[in-house]
């Protein structure tokens, strides 16, 4: 994996040969990669650029090595979900912002993704003009929301003909699901605002990106429990999981691995990316010290804070850069990523830094 990559989409397969090396561990990330029989860590939470997406492929990867899993997608370590071009009626948003509905739709594509990729000739002669050629989770979602006035007769279809179905799969499946939020972005995003402003955003609402969600955890936990053959990984943002309305919320906390991580673990981060960077763009190569092989020095001046004696304060440069974030792991390899490939070697002075 190249260092002061900000976008784990870019990852393959092959980018993830040693995980001890591009992974700073702590106890819930271990306990999330822990891939045996019992693994029901079926949600990796976190807000934006906390590492949800390198975890999941991660996680993935572990799957695929495993004898006698069927991954989908086949082809990629997780599917990534894209902004769904869907557009609500004023009548329908109201039904479209319950978690029930959002249960259902995802019931339904899951269903359908899994017979899409593993069991095609077992899927319903009926439900054939809806998904066409459709295998992907995504291409799936949209023909179901683009005919979604039939919504409850594919779904009784599916349970009709399909649970038989499930109920009898033998196989081992593992399904890898990502960037559910990016999909209804415009309900939340700068569309959204825009239309606000304009007083003309009333087929949009954060309702839809928080429930579409929340009905996703709610459909995999279901189907998973239904039948133990079948394991679905999805990763979700906390600004929505904060917003789980359930009788069994402390019982969920078996599926779910909530993302945090210590000023320590932010610099083992920052170091590890430091290591894996190129000879040419060290200051000094051959430093012992990992953040004076980076920049050339490892503390830096406060510009007016001053000690008792009258000289400027030194802080260690990483807590400096630390205390310019909001301590998310992306932004940290995004810092390193601006002074690697932003500032020449022979220029990285304090200035240049600040």
């Amino acid at each position: 994996m190249i260092a002061w990559n900000t976008d784990a989409n870019t990852i393959k397969l092959k980018d993830l040969d040693d995980l001890e090396r591009h992974i700073v561990y702590n106890q819930s990330i271990r306990t999330y990669l822990k891939t045996d029989e019992n693994d029901c860590k079926y949600f990796i939470v976190a807000p934006k650029g906390f590492g949800k997406t390198l975890l999941l492929k991660a996680k993935s990867k572990q799957y695929r090595a495993k004898s006698g899993f069927k991954c989908i997608p086949v082809n990629d370590l997780s599917e990534r979900l894209v902004e769904l071009d869907t557009h609500f009626s004023i009548k329908e948003l109201n039904k479209y912002k319950r978690i029930d509905v959002w249960r259902m739709i995802w019931t339904l594509a899951l269903h359908l993704l899994i017979v899409q990729n593993l069991m095609p000739e077992k899927l319903p002669k009926k439900l054939e003009p809806l998904l066409g050629k459709a295998k992907k989770l995504k291409d799936i979602l949209f023909c179901i929301l683009e005919d979604r006035n039939k919504i409850h007769k594919y779904y009784n279809l599916v349970f009709k003909e399909l649970s038989p179905v499930f109920e009898g799969l033998t196989s081992q499946v593992a399904v890898f699901i990502d960037n559910v939020d990016e999909a209804f972005d415009k309900h939340v995003g700068d569309t959204y605002y825009d239309l606000q402003k304009a007083k003309k955003n009333h087929v949009l609402s954060p309702w839809v990106w928080i429930n579409a969600q929340i009905g996703l955890r709610e459909a995999v936990k279901n189907l998973c429990e239904a039948n133990r053959h079948i394991k679905i990984f999805a990763s979700i943002r906390s600004e929505a999981y904060a917003l789980v309305n359930s009788s069994t919320v402390l019982q969920d906390l078996n599926y779910t691995t909530e993302l945090n991580y210590t000023d320590e673990e932010l610099r083992d981060i920052f170091i590890r990316n430091i290591n894996k960077t190129a000879t040419r763009d060290l200051v000094k190569p051959k430093a012992k010290e990992a953040l004076v092989r980076f920049l050339g020095f490892d503390e830096i001046e406060h510009r007016f804070v001053r000690n008792e004696y009258g000289r400027k304060r030194k802080e260690n440069v990483f807590d400096f850069i630390l205390r310019h974030s909001f301590r998310r792991p992306r932004e940290i390899v995004a810092i390193g990523a601006s002074i690697c490939y932003g500032i020449k070697a022979n220029n990285r002075t304090a200035t240049a830094i600040r």
